[in-house]
């Protein structure tokens, strides 16, 4: 995670859920600054301990989306993938609110995982959330990213965009989440030199290991 300031609206977590399983979060927040991070901060714990607490992620983000839409007072909103992966079978539950389309690499394919339509976290209550779900196989890996990787721009005011993203995913699938992660923050840094950081920048690669 790089901040475009000195602290930022993004935020990623991972954590275990009891049973085999984690939570993998990636979110982030509208705007920059002091207020971006306080919400950041609170959406941060609520959605932890609501998930903590066993509810699933349309349920989850159902919940911390009420809480959220109560309590914001200068109408600021976030955008969340909430994932839960089992580990011994490899089966993902994700809900994507709002958030960048994560790219899958198995079944030997490299693809985006499409958004369904939920809407961001804190605009509208009384919402419900669809929720999708994959398998990864072993050595298969999960990316999860914020707009700030796609939506840095050269110095023609040129976003580095999606498909560079997938081009480097297919290029480094095989390889570990470090390589990749290095590889993509290094090709958005080349590609944006001369620019200034407009938006905070946050990736999160997820593999699932061979069992030993």
């Amino acid at each position: 995670m790089k901040p475009a300031l000195e602290v930022g609206g993004d935020f990623y977590d991972v954590f275990p859920l009891g049973g085999g399983r984690l939570g993998l979060v990636v979110a982030d927040v509208s705007g920059k600054g002091v207020a971006a991070a306080f919400f950041m901060a609170v959406t941060r714990t609520m959605l932890k301990s609501v998930a903590v607490g066993g509810a699933r992620p349309a349920d989850c983000l159902a919940r911390v989306n009420e809480a959220l839409c109560r309590e914001n007072p200068i109408d600021m909103f976030v955008t969340v993938l909430y994932a839960e992966l089992d580990e011994a079978t490899g089966a993902v539950s994700f809900v994507n609110a709002g958030h960048c389309e994560p790219i899958v690499m198995a079944n030997g394919k490299t693809e985006l995982l499409r958004r369904s339509g939920n809407p961001p976290l804190g605009v509208m209550p009384d919402r419900t959330f669809a929720e999708g779900s994959f398998t990864l196989g072993p050595n298969e890996m999960l990316f999860l990213y914020t707009d700030g990787v796609t939506e840095a721009f050269n110095r023609d005011g040129e976003p580095f965009g999606v498909q560079r993203l997938l081009d480097i995913a297919k290029r480094f699938a095989g390889r570990s989440p470090q390589e990749l992660m290095l590889a993509v923050t290094g090709d958005v840094e080349s590609f944006s030199a001369g620019t200034v950081q407009a938006d905070d920048i946050t990736c999160l690669v997820i593999r699932r290991n061979k069992s030993v």
